[in-house]
């Protein structure tokens, strides 16, 4: 670590750390085993998040698209015969997505990196399989000033060595304008790229082929074209590092980078590594414990300078099989984790329309069978205002469409629900506060039915506290639909 490196161990205390909830908390699968990779904030300030499931098969893609609150708008799956994963996503200004990732159900052979572009609700309009007959991966995808892409990962067909950094640019409609590789005889893989304030390209990842053999990280800066302006490693000498996230911060004209480093502790430790855009380190922080295992795999930024890292941490002061770790510097360094006893890990943080963040991953501790896509917004200072956990349901399970109105809501809320199918027995609605504790009953009798399809309650909500609550639905067939809502007196 070549300029500065500044060890901080968090869970000794030299800076604030709680376990704390966050201002929602969320998760969502249908049954198998489902992971987030990547979150987005859209543009009408509800989040979007990329990863897999298995709840159909070995593995498809997973797109999962919720509003401000976290509620489900729609999903979808990205299907074939074998694995299909889905690991970043961006959305473009006509408000569809370009997705990448890696796949062996179709294409040349081996893995193939995939990359798909949909539409605003995400219907596919185009799929592309880049590879050789070889594996080949995609992790990260970029979008460009000239309207064009560029896809960042790794291939054994191509290159030098083993596996080598992969990089290809494509245009609007995925057609492939150019490929690069770098690396050596060992090991060498990209797992970020942004486009950076002066028009060039930066990307991040760990080679086994430069500096020692246990491994450090590697970052790039390339030409639009994709030809090396510089190189450098991060890691000192007999000490496996891998970078994992990269932001840009063009007010400073630096890019921002985390990963994990063994440097410190002979387990790995999180670090954010700062570095202008010549290429010269300007700090580097390292966090950890010692016998834990830290990481930082996400990491955005303000023009102010202040950033915010998401990873994962097993430190037994946290909740003990791993969490989520969340840490940012906005007016000073703050550190706190989420999650349960069973395994948790963070993958992917992106900063929120209400000035907070949004971070995804895995979770199984709401289903002690599976993994599910773990969804946590965080306020402005990193704190919480409470649990809320909704799990999606298969759709043969879902009893209808509810609206709240006002939302939020002052006095009195109108609840309108539209069931699929003929309501069978009883109607009932139950009402959750943030810590899961029921609040209210709503039966039957209660409910004016409009048609064996349709019925409208109304409550007061004057002795309800300000705050987020749930609703859960459902009739004697086993039907359900929830949702959330809010009071704001």
């Amino acid at each position: 670590m070549k300029k500065l490196l500044l060890f901080i161990s968090i869970f000794a205390g030299i800076f604030s750390s709680a376990q704390t909830s966050a201002k929602w908390e969320n998760i969502y699968g249908q049954g198998g085993n489902e992971y987030g990779y990547r979150v987005r904030t859209c543009l009408d300030q509800g989040y979007i998040v990329a990863g897999s499931t298995s709840s159909n098969g070995i593995s498809d893609g997973y797109l999962v698209r919720v509003d401000s609150l976290g509620l489900m708008m729609w999903s979808k799956q990205f299907a074939g015969n074998n694995v299909d994963v889905l690991r970043s996503i961006r959305q473009l200004p006509d408000s569809g997505y370009i997705l990448a990732g890696y796949s062996n159900s179709y294409g040349h052979g081996g893995y193939d990196g995939w990359v798909l572009r949909t539409d605003k609700l995400g219907d596919t309009i185009w799929t592309k399989y880049i590879g050789t007959s070889d594996w080949d991966f995609f992790y990260d995808v970029t979008p460009t000033y000239d309207g064009c892409f560029v896809l960042a990962g790794g291939t054994y067909g191509l290159g030098e060595g083993d596996e080598d950094m992969y990089f290809v640019k494509i245009d609007g409609n995925g057609d492939t304008l150019w490929t690069k590789t770098h690396g050596g005889i060992k090991a060498d893989e990209a797992r970020a790229i942004c486009e950076t304030g002066d028009s060039l390209l930066a990307a991040v990842g760990f080679t086994y082929s430069l500096g020692d053999t246990l491994g450090d990280s590697w970052i790039l800066r390339m030409t639009a074209i994709g030809d090396t302006v510089w190189t450098r490693t991060i890691g000192l000498p007999t000490f496996e590092d891998k970078a994992f996230g990269i932001a840009d911060l063009s007010t400073f004209g630096r890019i921002m980078i985390v990963g994990e480093t063994s440097s410190v502790n002979p387990d790995p430790d999180a670090y954010v590594q700062s570095m202008s855009y010549s290429g010269s380190a300007l700090f580097n922080l390292v966090f950890g414990g010692a016998g834990t295992n830290d990481n930082f795999t996400s990491i955005v930024t303000r023009p102010d300078g202040t950033f915010a890292a998401l990873g994962s941490t097993d430190n037994n002061q946290a909740n003990g099989n791993g969490d989520f770790w969340f840490f940012h510097n906005r007016n000073t360094f703050f550190s706190t984790t989420f999650g349960t006893f069973s395994p948790e890990a963070g993958y992917s943080i992106d900063l929120a329309h209400d000035d907070g963040y949004i971070a995804c991953g895995y979770t199984e501790g709401f289903n002690s069978f599976v993994s599910n896509i773990y969804l946590v917004k965080l306020d402005t200072i990193g704190l919480s205002t409470g649990v809320l956990s909704i799990r999606e349901q298969p759709n043969n399970l879902r009893s209808g469409i509810a609206t709240v109105f006002p939302n939020p809501v002052t006095d009195d809320a109108t609840i309108l629900f539209d069931s699929y199918e003929s309501f069978e027995g009883n109607l009932i609605m139950t009402i959750y506060d943030i810590t899961g504790r029921q609040i209210m009953t709503v039966a039957t009798t209660s409910w004016q039915i409009n048609s064996n399809k349709s019925a409208l309650c109304k409550i007061e909500m004057g002795l309800f506290s300000n705050g987020i609550y749930q609703y859960v639905i459902s009739d004697e067939s086993g039907r359900k639909c929830n949702g959330k809502f809010i009071v704001s007196h």
